[in-house]
């Protein structure tokens, strides 16, 4: 058969009722039927690689993608707190003239609008704020028409440890459990102050104030009683040993809220003082011995103070109930990690001890009490002994 030709005979044409256009040509008759042509196919445009870089290896990594897949999920990246960018490459699938295209890309959730892509058709975004991105890209061709925005990668920036929601609440209750424990502390302090004080106003009150009594009491009676010669001095005598008494608990007492004997160093060398000016006029020998002590430890004034005072209460018994003309002192850490106070003659007691009697044991076993965690023993059998245990 003879192929058509173009060459028409003038006036041999028609349209037919079906629409057929018909055209006589010097081979025969050439029939058109004409259609609309179809609307021109768009290609998408299409994420071509992603790139990252992986902060815990200290390097870059990369993905890529198929140039003409379809269908799947939408991609998608998580990038770690250490991940400082991430970057992406993408094209526009036609057959067109590649010089021709135009990219436009968008990150919902950063950028407020639309930024042109360069010739490498590739972006790059560096240290995102932490939260959850969509990228999207739209292109167009010869044209000049956009084609729809389409969307083409989901990213998801992780928060740091410390700006996760449990480490705000937790560094949150951290921070009041702060807050609190110094307002206790706080409050703690200003207890123990008012302790102080009222100790203070009490041994003031018990101490000083009875050798002030008695100051009073003979006093008074030196000058009422109208004593021979011989008898005033010896109530001037025991005028001045009360006054003497009272200057010497008053010092203790001033001494034992003084801030600036708070360390451990301080009431051992109160101690050896309170030894010589004691037991050395009274013409008792005594030995005075230190283990594991750290000078510098800090003691609660409490604690200093009630340690002192069953110290000296304890020298004074021995000067009174004890015959023996050596005393032993021993001052230390032991190996239980306990403060040991121990303190014992060597010889005979002058008299028995009466269970129950004298003030001054149950000042002691007062003190002790005040004293968190210690322990007392008292021995007044064969020989004279304090024992004393106080958490270190």
């Amino acid at each position: 058969m003879a192929s058509p030709t173009t060459k028409a005979t003038s006036g041999s044409a028609l349209r037919t009722r079906g629409g057929e256009l018909v055209f006589g040509t010097v081979n025969g008759l050439t029939a058109f039927r004409p259609q609309p042509l179809p609307a021109p196919v768009r290609s998408p445009v299409r994420l071509t690689r992603l790139t990252w870089f992986d902060g815990a290896t200290g390097r870059p990594r990369e993905r890529r993608f198929g140039l003409y897949a379809t269908g799947g999920t939408l991609p998608s990246l998580t990038l770690q707190p250490g991940d400082l960018f991430f970057g992406a490459s993408f094209v526009l699938t036609d057959f067109d003239d590649p010089t021709h295209h135009c990219y436009a890309y968008r990150l919902a959730g950063f950028d407020r609008g639309w930024n042109a892509a360069d010739a490498t058709h590739s972006l790059r975004y560096t240290s995102l704020p932490p939260g959850a991105y969509t990228l999207w890209l739209r292109a167009t061709g010869r044209d000049g028409a956009w084609q729809p925005a389409r969307t083409a990668l989901r990213i998801r920036v992780l928060s740091p440890v410390y700006q996760r929601w449990w480490f705000v609440l937790l560094s949150a209750v951290a921070v009041a459990g702060i807050i609190w424990a110094v307002w206790r502390a706080r409050l703690r302090r200003v207890r123990e102050l008012a302790q102080v004080r009222i100790r203070l106003a009490a041994d003031l009150h018990d101490e000083v104030g009875a050798w002030l009594t008695r100051v009073s009491m003979h006093t008074e009676l030196a000058r009422t009683a109208g004593y021979a010669p011989d008898r005033q001095q010896q109530q001037l005598a025991r005028i001045a040993d009360a006054s003497r008494q009272a200057i010497a608990t008053m010092s203790d007492v001033v001494w034992a809220v003084d801030a600036r004997n708070d360390r451990l160093g301080d009431l051992v060398g109160r101690m050896q003082e309170q030894a010589e000016a004691l037991l050395t006029p009274a013409g008792r020998a005594y030995t005075f011995r230190q283990q594991n002590l750290d000078p510098a430890r800090l003691l609660p004034p409490a604690v200093r103070q009630n340690l002192f005072l069953i110290y000296k209460e304890a020298l004074h018994n021995i000067i009174k109930h004890s015959a023996a003309p050596t005393v032993s002192i021993f001052v230390g850490v032991g190996p239980d990690g306990f403060f040991h106070l121990d303190i014992h003659d060597h010889g005979p007691a002058k008299q028995p001890a009466t269970p129950g009697s004298g003030q001054g044991l149950r000042n002691m076993e007062l003190r002790a009490k005040a004293i968190a965690g210690a322990a007392l023993v008292v021995e007044k059998a064969a020989r004279y002994r304090v024992w004393m245990r106080v958490r270190h």
